[in-house]
């Protein structure tokens, strides 16, 4: 498993809107969302990568070079 937070509302830090980079689709489920923690990575020094994030926040897939975003019903889906 590996994923990368890339961005937060543009700026290393700043809102929940959050942009991530994974390596696989597993990935996907390990991604926080609205109001709910992640579980990305285990690294007591990343103090943000699982914290809850807002609706809209994407994350590109490696594998799949897919894009997904965090629906308003607060579920990870592919973008079209």
């Amino acid at each position: 498993m590996a994923a990368k937070l890339t961005s937060i509302n543009g700026k290393l830090t700043s809102s929940e809107y959050r942009e991530y980079l994974c390596d696989a689709e597993s990935d996907i489920k390990l991604l926080p969302k609205y109001g709910i923690k992640g579980s990305l990575n285990n690294d007591t020094s990343d103090v943000v990568s699982n914290d809850p994030c807002a609706i809209g926040s994407k994350a590109y897939v490696c594998e799949t070079m897919e894009f997904w975003i965090l629906s308003p019903s607060n579920q990870w889906v592919k973008y079209m």
